[in-house]
């Protein structure tokens, strides 16, 4: 599924897979249109209470721009789940997008500001982690999830891919496994661990 390979000449590390041929991620598959469902009629009723002048003027519209914005961006995510993702990493750039929908969340860092890797989003500070596990590569706060729809098994795998290929670089980037390990946990091997 995962088509990978490292240009000797130039050094660019290009991984590519197709997101219709992946196992998916059941929770993300369902919440998302089941919000989407939610959020539309409403936003819908307090266009109709704001045109009608029922409702409050700023809160009508602070509710329309956030009620629109996942009206339509759940579905164009939605979509995302449909196409074929790249990877490029070279020795100037990261660049990740979405080969089939090349307009939708481009991105294109110098290499100089990816900041970190990691597998497994894990926050100190609270001692919490999140409830999906993501793949993510980190511009200072800002964050690129890759391989969004796939299971964890995928993420894991495309994860390893990076770390070994910025392994055999002099890259000064952080790689952080958050769950401690190279190998996909399993939920037999995360009850041994938490007791």
């Amino acid at each position: 599924m995962i088509q990978h390979s490292v240009d000797d000449a130039s050094g660019i590390l290009v991984i590519e897979w197709d997101n219709r041929e992946l196992a998916k991620s059941r929770f993300l598959a369902v919440v998302l249109p089941l919000f989407w469902i939610i959020s539309t009629p409403i936003t819908a009723f307090v266009t109709w209470l704001l045109v009608k002048g029922e409702i409050w003027l700023v809160g009508g519209l602070l509710w329309l721009i956030v009620g629109y914005a996942i009206v339509i961006l759940i579905p164009l995510t939605c979509l995302t789940q449909y196409s074929k993702e790249r990877i490029e990493l070279s020795e100037t750039e990261y660049r990740h997008w979405h080969v089939t929908y090349p307009w939708f969340f481009p991105t294109r860092w110098r290499l100089a500001d990816v900041s970190q890797i990691e597998i497994g989003r894990y926050d100190e500070k609270y001692d919490l982690g999140e409830s999906i596990v993501t793949l993510n590569i980190w511009k200072g706060s800002r964050r690129d999830i890759v391989a969004y729809w796939a299971n964890n098994e995928f993420r894991y795998e495309i994860f390893q891919i990076i770390a070994q290929h910025l392994g055999s670089t002099d890259y000064e980037i952080e790689v952080l496994d958050n769950f401690g390990s190279w190998q996909t946990p399993t939920r037999d091997s995360r009850k041994a661990e938490s007791h």
